[in-house]
């Protein structure tokens, strides 16, 4: 028995309501391309994002084609090259090198390479919510996608999360045609061709081998059929072969577009066994230390929060479970499944991560705003009187707040980086030859600011995170003597290293102290930068660190104005032992 198609592609709407159907989504999706192409480059060009200026260190290192090893693991060749591409082919149009060679540069053109992967991504969601729900459901998911808060600051990284949503929609997409036709080759062609280029762009792109997989499952079942003509033998033999097919493809254009993941195969293992050790927690790293006490799932779910807003989160989840259950229960075509059932698995299994970073979870993202939109549309569709109207209400809402929390948090990119600010402060009151104390594991401030005299001063580093023993103790209290300034670039660790009161009890009693001012340093600048609107300012200092650090992290400068000598300061950190 097929399932009822309670919600088919609805390819026929009137011709009347198709132009104002247009109209809308590319209003929506001008109004999303805005903020994802909004002051890209907010940090000047400075490198503030260390994956980007990785990514942008391996193009430099590229030749068209004496030297075409990127020398680099943590992601995969695609966005290497085709960063490289582009690059020289601005270079040779606008006669300026730097474009393939300057890694500001460089970032620069990845940025608007994210950002307009993810402005195209409005509209394929679109198209998912059309082909799964109707143009409502659509036209819903599309807003709630192009005011996206997660999605918009994702646009402004040149790394590789848009590119993964990018192909694992042209995936999806593909899926639902192969699950209604799964005996005609091209679709499962071309999901080899889109699982490929994503494989080729980062490894974790290999759990998107679930939606092949979840439309070889539906075909076995013989669910995708409007008619079903042959038996299960015959059903399950053909997609069979064609899936074989899609693996064989999927891995030639992966090969094809990062070589070097072959080439370099052992070089590739080991980055790939460091990256697994620090995704679940077996190797130590400084910039995991925040994870040491957070739950699986909830902390994601915390964080869902600050990048899809406080709706959208707990709607998708229950947009996605009776999206599941009308397919189960025969309402609703199976062209769903394939993405549902990556959703879960990938949910399952990154949400249990030691490493809880947020960008962890952007492909799951188009799951959570189908559902949603999904959600939406039939809760307006189905019902009727007053109860409609509160659902149309309710939906506005919704919309509502998904748009003024992303103008809120789009407020930064209108904002001078608190890192650049920071700096042109610096030069401008620290004199010259002034004694200044950073902290490992940070941006080293003050960086280069054009348009402001720099000036030369001394530095020391207080190694933070490294283990809390006798040596380090003496060390710091002989830096904290010796500075004149010291500078908190981000809350990296004053914001981790506190809570771990066992591991790091020194620098647990050496922030305790220097923020209640009882080491001689009194706080004298703080540059701040938090999402705004009308007026109003939402403190997300509570979020994931890598959601603030980036883009606007708090900083802070202490002055020595105590000068306490050596005996003073052991005195206010005594006890930590």
């Amino acid at each position: 028995m097929n399932p009822k198609r309670t919600a088919p592609e609805h390819r026929g709407q009137t011709g009347e309501a198709r132009p104002l159907i247009l109209f809308v989504l590319l209003l929506v999706m001008a109004g999303g391309g805005l903020l994802r192409f909004w002051n890209l480059n907010w940090d000047g060009g400075h490198l503030y994002h260390p994956d980007s200026m990785n990514i942008a260190m391996a193009v430099a290192r590229i030749e068209f084609f004496g030297n075409m090893d990127p020398q680099f693991h943590a992601y995969n060749g695609l966005a290497v090259y085709l960063y490289k591409l582009l690059g020289e082919a601005v270079a040779a149009a606008t006669g300026n090198p730097a474009w393939s060679r300057d890694l500001g540069h460089i970032v620069l053109l990845g940025r608007y390479v994210s950002a307009t992967l993810a402005t195209v991504s409005i509209a394929l969601l679109y198209k998912a919510g059309r082909r799964f729900a109707g143009p409502g459901a659509g036209l819903l998911t599309a807003f709630l996608a192009a005011f996206s808060t997660g999605l918009v600051q994702t646009a402004h990284y040149a790394v590789t999360e848009t590119m993964l949503v990018f192909f694992l929609l042209l995936l999806t997409l593909r899926a639902a045609q192969a699950v209604e036709a799964p005996e005609q080759r091209r679709h499962w062609l071309l999901m080899g061709v889109a699982g490929g280029l994503a494989l080729g762009t980062k490894t974790t792109a290999l759990s998107f081998g679930l939606v092949p997989v979840g439309v070889l499952l539906v075909s076995a079942a013989g669910l995708g059929r409007e008619e079903p003509t042959a038996g299960p033998a015959e059903r399950s033999r053909g997609p069979l072969l064609h899936f074989l097919l899609c693996c064989a493809v999927w891995a030639l254009v992966a090969a094809a577009v990062s070589p070097y993941t072959l080439i370099d195969f052992d070089g590739f293992l080991q980055v790939m066994a460091y990256e697994s050790g620090i995704a679940k927690g077996t190797v130590d790293v400084p910039y995991t230390l925040q994870f040491a006490r957070t739950q699986p799932y909830w902390f994601h779910l915390q964080n869902l929060l600050w990048h899809l807003g406080p709706v959208v989160p707990f709607l998708g989840l229950s947009g996605c479970t009776w999206w599941t259950l009308e397919i189960l229960g025969r309402k609703r075509s199976p062209a769903g499944i394939p993405l549902l059932l990556f959703t879960l698995v990938f949910i399952s299994y990154v949400g249990a991560w030691h490493a809880k970073f947020v960008r962890n979870l952007v492909p799951i993202y188009p799951a959570l705003l189908l559902g949603s939109g999904l959600a939406l549309s039939a809760m307006i569709r189905t019902l009727r009187g007053k109860p409609r109207a509160l659902a149309v209400g309710a939906t506005g809402a919704v919309l509502l707040c998904s748009l003024l929390w992303c103008l809120a948090f789009c407020s930064i990119y209108g904002r001078e980086s608190t890192r650049t600010a920071a700096s042109a402060w610096i030069y401008r009151n620290i004199p010259a030859g002034a004694h200044i104390i950073r902290e490992s594991w940070d941006y080293a401030l003050p960086g280069p600011v054009e348009g402001v005299a720099h000036r030369s001063y001394r530095f020391k580093m207080i190694d933070a995170p490294a283990a809390d023993r006798e040596k380090k103790f003496r060390k710091l209290v002989d830096t904290l003597r010796w500075g004149d300034y010291l500078i908190l670039a981000s809350r990296r660790n004053y914001g981790n290293l506190p809570a771990l009161p066992d591991r790091y009890p020194l620098m647990d009693r050496f922030y305790a102290t220097l923020f209640g001012g009882r080491l001689g340093y009194t706080e004298t600048k703080r540059f701040a930068s938090y999402p705004q609107l009308f007026g109003l300012s939402i403190n997300d200092s509570g979020a994931e660190e890598t959601f603030r650090v980036f883009d606007h992290p708090t900083v802070i400068l202490f002055e020595n104005t105590g000068e306490l000598d050596r005996e003073a300061i052991e005195e206010v950190l005594s006890g930590w032992r």
